[in-house]
């Protein structure tokens, strides 16, 4: 593959380690796993320690599969990764790395995931940044001249019933670009059933929860607790996860100026969701060196 570079190891702590091919250009996450070898340490750090041998994980936005690979070897031979990728070029590139590291716990999934089942419009708004797609709903992203590509949709509650042998969900990792409010209305008797053990993760961007999703981002967060959780962040600046505290205050201090910036630490926030009867800190795997 021309436009892949040779793969590269991660330097994540994992006792069986993974290598992924990264794009040779035009993608800030793949620069970034190739000059650093790791991508989001604190989010690396979170899932290391949550997700266990046995776990059955939903990752949702795999993108190329920094995530997926890393899952699919905490998890081990007795757990199942499910890791939807909507766009051709990532889901391909998701696929090879899987073969690389001959990962057999994971299913990859080629759709969008979202609150009913059909055909969705996906926008590319970034030129530097390939996971940087948007689903459109109704004319929310109608304007702009981005490009634009169609891709099959499900929900997280329609895609279980049709698959059975999936018993339980014990993680599920969401970085989907706005689309997070869609998706958790079209998994709620996964949440339902799953609340009592159940952890996510959870981009959470206000401004497009409000242009986007078409929800208040405060009553957006209440609705998330009201559903059996509590809510901690991930405070970039103590290097630490954190109760969520004043819901608007919280808001307030993460709002980007528009919807369409892509400094990530300056225009979104990682929502860390466990079950409301959770007891002290969210664990953090050893800092990466």
């Amino acid at each position: 593959m021309p436009h892949l570079r040779e793969p590269v190891p991660l330097n994540v702590g994992l006792r069986e380690n993974v290598s992924l091919y990264t794009y040779k250009q035009n993608d800030v996450i793949s620069e970034l796993i190739y000059a650093y070898r790791v991508w989001e340490s604190i989010e690396t750090r979170l899932i290391s320690a949550n997700v266990r041998p046995g776990d059955v994980v939903i990752d949702l936005g795999a993108n190329i599969g920094y995530y997926t690979t890393i899952c699919s070897r905490l998890v081990g031979p007795h757990g199942q990764v499910h890791a939807f990728e909507p766009d051709d070029k990532n889901f391909l590139t998701l696929q090879l790395n899987l073969a690389l590291n001959n990962i057999q716990n994971v299913k990859p999934v080629k759709a969008v995931v979202s609150d009913s089942e059909g055909i969705a419009v996906f926008e590319l708004r970034s030129q530097v940044n390939d996971g940087a797609h948007m689903v459109v709903h109704g004319d929310s992203q109608a304007e702009g001249g981005f490009s634009r590509t169609c891709h099959p949709k499900l929900t997280l509650d329609q895609y279980l019933k049709h698959n059975p042998q999936i018993d339980r969900i014990n993680f599920i990792k969401m970085d989907t670009q706005g689309s997070e409010p869609f998706i958790l209305k079209g998994a709620q008797d996964a949440i339902r059933s799953n609340r009592n053990h159940l952890k996510m993760v959870i981009e959470f961007d206000p401004v497009w929860v409000q242009s986007i999703g078409g929800e208040d981002p405060i009553e957006y967060l209440s609705w998330i607790e009201s559903m059996g959780f509590k809510l901690f962040h991930i405070d970039k600046l103590s290097d630490s996860v954190v109760p969520l505290g004043d819901k608007k205050e919280f808001v307030e201090r993460v709002k980007a100026s528009d919807g369409v910036t892509w400094v990530k630490s300056e225009a979104f926030a990682d929502l860390v969701v466990v079950p409301k009867d959770f007891q002290g800190s969210v664990a953090l795997s050893p800092q990466l060196s």
